[in-house]
This record gives structure tokens, sequence and C-alpha cells, in this order.
């Protein structure tokens, strides 16, 4: 019974401590797993780390390994290996907490270029700026010499123009005494001359005197003249035919209206040579017929057209009329180139604007002369005043041309002649009619004085 009782003792025993064993190496097991994971999670977290610095391709690059082996010599980390390395570059640079770009900006190197280009470029320029010296001071040197040389020069000048001025002072008492000779006889030449002048004046006067008198005489011959011509144009005045006086152009008189005012009759017909289409415009009274008014603004009170001719009258029909002066018995009639005894003398000279288009011509001017042989005037041909000439009709007044340019062709210069001689002969003809006391007219001026009405 002892020996199962001591065996069974063993056995639990061994049970006991293989279950203490077991026990225990579950929890080592435990224990180191959790270690295991916690130690791979400080791996990752390291190598993590460790990329944001560099990555593994990089920590096996040529360079990173020549850095890494710098930094081990210096006993420092990589790391602070660098950061020695760009604080050595910023204070050599000359600002040791500016980054890439402040650095940039503080040396004015842009991006696309490096501080040994930069620096190559500005020791060529300053080999340039000491080659650019040396060839200034090569120059200065040979200008000091030129300077030297010239100094020299301008004292050999000095003396020589010396000598010169001596010569010129002596040739200037020469002249001294020369100019006091010609002195001499310029006075004994002024004298001569007031004194002739003094004798051409005693004549000069006594010739002026006998011009005055002349003249005087000249003046009373002329006064007797002017007396003799006025009294032969009185004289010429009572016997000429044609009108003296704006009275004189009345040609008829109005004897009766009918209708509305449109259609009238007058006194004179086919025995007083009336035709057919034949105008005149209607006055109230003689004194109404300004001839002096050349405007053509002040007209009649109407215009009128001859449609039918009897022997002693003529019926009319108004191409014209006022508002408010109506067209009443014993109204005047007046053509200026129709009168029943007398054939009126025209000159018709330049060009005229009779359709009112703003640019006269000569086949305008030609209407004009038409119309006046129609009514029984007479045309006189030519630019020269006669002296049985009863009226003068100028066209639109030419305008005088400017002065032709230096580089003017033939054809142009003989335009600018003839143009200033239109402007010429216009005025002469104006001027003389005027002396000569011969109405002139221009076209308002016709219209008024023979009843044109629009073209008519």
């Amino acid at each position: 019974m002892a020996i199962r009782s001591g065996g069974g003792t063993g056995v639990l025993v061994a049970l006991v401590v293989f279950v203490l064993l077991f026990v225990f190496s579950t929890v080592m097991t435990i224990v180191f797993y959790v270690g295991k994971n916690d130690a791979e999670q400080r791996a990752n977290t390291a190598e993590a780390n460790l990329k944001d610095f560099i990555n593994p391709a990089q920590q096996q690059s040529e360079e990173a390994k020549q850095m890494k082996a710098a930094a081990n010599t210096e006993r420092k980390s990589v790391y602070e290996f660098l950061m020695t390395r760009h604080g050595d570059l910023a204070a050599w640079v000359g600002n040791r907490g500016a980054d890439i770009t402040g650095l940039q900006g503080e040396t004015g190197i842009g991006k696309d270029k490096t501080v040994k280009d930069v620096v190559a470029d500005l020791r060529r320029q300053l080999k340039a700026k000491s080659d650019e010296a040396n060839a200034l001071t090569s120059t200065v040197s040979s200008v000091k010499k030129d300077l030297a040389s010239a100094k020299d020069e301008a004292e050999a000048a000095r003396k020589e123009g010396i000598q010169k001025v001596d010569a010129v002072n002596q040739e200037v008492a020469g002249f001294k005494q020369a100019s006091e000779t010609l002195r001499q006889q310029v006075g004994d030449a002024v004298t001569n001359i007031d004194k002739q002048k003094a004798e051409m004046e005693s004549r000069f006067r006594s010739r002026e005197s006998e011009l005055q008198t002349e003249i005087d005489t000249l003046r009373a011959e002329d006064a007797v003249k002017n007396s003799r011509l006025l009294a032969m144009e009185d004289k010429l005045r009572a016997i000429e035919v044609k009108p003296a006086n704006p009275a004189e152009l009345v040609d008829g008189r109005v004897i009766a209206v009918e209708g509305a005012g449109d259609s009238l009759f007058i006194n004179i017909g086919s025995r007083d040579r009336v035709v057919p289409g034949m105008t005149f415009e209607v006055f109230e009274d003689a004194n109404a017929i300004q001839a002096a008014d050349r405007s053509g603004l002040n007209r009649g009170k109407a215009s009128i057209q001859v449609m039918r001719v009897g022997d002693t009258t003529s019926t009319c029909k108004v191409t014209r009329s006022s508002p408010g002066r109506p067209i009443v018995k014993d109204d005047v009639v007046a053509n200026a180139v129709f009168s029943k005894d007398y054939k009126f003398k025209f000159l018709v000279h330049g060009k005229f604007d009779v359709d009112g288009d703003g640019r006269p011509s000569d086949t305008e001017a030609d209407y004009l002369r038409s119309q006046i042989r129609k009514w029984g005037g007479e045309v006189i041909v030519g630019d020269e005043l006669t002296g049985d000439l009863d009226f003068v009709v100028l066209g639109v007044k030419p305008i005088m041309p400017p002065s032709p340019p230096d580089n003017a062709t033939e054809a142009e210069l003989q335009a600018l002649l003839e143009a200033r001689n239109a402007v010429e002969t216009y005025e002469r003809l104006f001027n003389q009619s005027v002396n000569a006391r011969i109405p002139v007219l221009n076209w308002n001026r016709f219209q008024v004085l023979t009843g044109t009405s629009n073209g008519n």
C-alpha cells in the first residue's frame, strides 16, 4: 500500500509540474507575440518616418552613401550634416536663415541660372571692363602727349600771330593815311553835290510853278468842257427815245380781272407787237418799278403770261401771285424788253443760272438772249458798250482764282488766265455801265422787269 501511495504522488507532482510548465510557456508565448507586434509596429513607423526623409531607392544611391560616409567622418547624423552644409551656404551668401527662394531674391539670380554661371559672367564682364580701362588709360596717355604737342604748337602760333599783328598794324597805319585823304576827297564831293542839289531844287521849283500853271489852265478848260457836256446830256435826254426813268418802263394797264383773279385782260395787243408767251410783271403804279433794285427780292404783286392776243388787248394768265395783294383794274404791267414804239438794245454777258440749280452756264445765257429776241428786243454781240445801248444784263459774277502753284501745267495756267480775264471783263462792263448811266440788270432783276416766273 505504501508503494502505491508513493507512486501516485510522483505522478501528481509530475502532472502539476507539466501544467505549470504549459501555463508558463503559454504566458511567455503570449508575451513574446505581443512584443513582436509592438516591435513590428515600431519598425513600420520608423520606416515610414525614414521615407519622409529618404526612400529606400535613394538610400542605395551613390550620393546618399557618400553623404552618409561624410557625416560619419564628422561624427554627425546625415540630417545634422545637411543642415550644417545648408547653414554654411546661406551664411556664405549673407543670410543664414534664408531658404533657396530667399537666397535667389537676395542675390538676384533666377531659377534658370546658377551661381557658377553668374560668377563666370561677372568675371567676363570684369575682364572686359578691365580691358576697357586699360584702353582708356592708353588713350589718356596719348591725349596727354597730343596736348603737350598742341601746347607747343599754340605757343608757336602765338608768336607767329604777334608777328602778323605787327605787320597788320603797319598796314593799318597806311590805311589810316589813305582814309584821311579819302575823307577830304569825300568832303569836297559832298560840297559839290550840295551845290548841284541846290541848283536842281531851284530848277524844280521853277518847273513846278510852270506845271501848276498848266494844271490850272487845264482844270479851267475841263470845267468848261464838263459844263458843255452836261448841257449836251440834257439835250440828249430830251430827244432820246429810250426811257429815262422807271415810270417810262410801263407798257400797259390791267383793264379787267376775271373769275378768281387768275385770268385778266391788258390794254395792249398785236398792234403793239405783243406775241403769245410774252410775260409781264404787275405793279400797283409806275413808282413801284424800282430799276435801281438789282436784288430781285422786291418784285411786283404778280407775274402774268400772254395766252391770246387781240388787236388792242391781250388775255393773260397769272403765273405768280402775292398773298394779300390781288390784281385790280388799272394796275400797270411792264417788261423791260418790250416796247410798243422802240426796240431796246441789250448786251448780255457772262453765265446765268436761269433754272436755279446753282450751276450757271453759257447755255442758259443763250436762252436769255433768245427770250429777248422773241419779245422784240435786240441783242448786241460782243463785250464792248455801244452808244445806243439800253440795258446791260450781267450773269453770275465770276470769282477771282488764287495764284497758281509753282508746278502748274500750261493748261492750268491758261485756265487761270481765262478766269482772271472773265473777272476783269465783268468788272469793266459793270463800272463802264454805271459811269455811262446804263441800267445794269442781273437775272433776278431781269425777272422782276419782265415778269419771268419759274423759267418762263
